[in-house]
């Protein structure tokens, strides 16, 4: 096969919606998602892991050491939605891809944007966490949700809490990659139990 057909293929087996992270393995689509998070934070200034790597048990996704050299287990997950999703690869199985400008987008007020962070958050605390023990339990949510603007989702995540939950010690919320800035990332607020 050459190496256009193997791109071909490639373009076909990706989904249409919000794909940037659509390539390669599970694994290696979490592990990026970590290193791009850990590179934000290094350039912002407030480098807090390193040693990122895919656990050798699932869950969690991945493991790194935190600023003590303590070990810190690393949920992945999408924010995305499905329904957007289902909706444009039923239309691209029946005729083909449909262009850009007719496919469904996602449209996110600050309700439906914190209810679903909150159900992925309660989803990841509720994981039973092999290979620890673990000085802490973080969950990374990255998005290339097409609609989402970056200033508002920071107000409506900035407005709000989480939680408590049993587990989970930290979470963070992965924006779309953009020129210049590269993953910019917003800590969230879990409240304590």
């Amino acid at each position: 096969m050459s190496l256009e057909e193997e791109l071909s293929a490639l373009a076909r087996r990706s989904r249409l919606y919000a794909p940037l992270r659509e390539g390669g393995t599970k694994g290696q689509k979490e592990l990026e998602v970590l290193r791009d998070l850990l590179e934000g934070m290094e350039r912002d200034g407030s480098a807090m892991y390193s040693q990122p790597r895919l656990s050798p048990f699932d869950p969690p996704d991945c493991i790194a050491l935190n600023s003590l050299g303590e070990l810190a287990a690393f949920e992945i997950t999408e924010f995305v939605s499905q329904d957007a999703i289902e909706i444009n690869e039923k239309a691209r199985s029946e005729s083909g891809a449909p262009p850009i400008d007719q496919r469904v987008m996602a449209k996110w007020s600050r309700e439906s944007l914190v209810g679903q962070v909150t159900a992925l958050l309660h989803a990841k605390d509720e994981k039973k966490y092999l290979g620890g023990p673990f000085a802490e339990h973080v969950v990374v949510i990255h998005t290339d949700e097409p609609l989402l603007i970056r200033a508002d989702v920071e107000q409506w995540l900035s407005e709000a809490s989480f939680g408590p939950y049993q587990q989970l010690s930290g979470a963070y919320f992965l924006y779309s990659y953009e020129p210049n800035r590269g993953y910019s990332f917003q800590s969230l607020r879990l409240r304590a139990a």
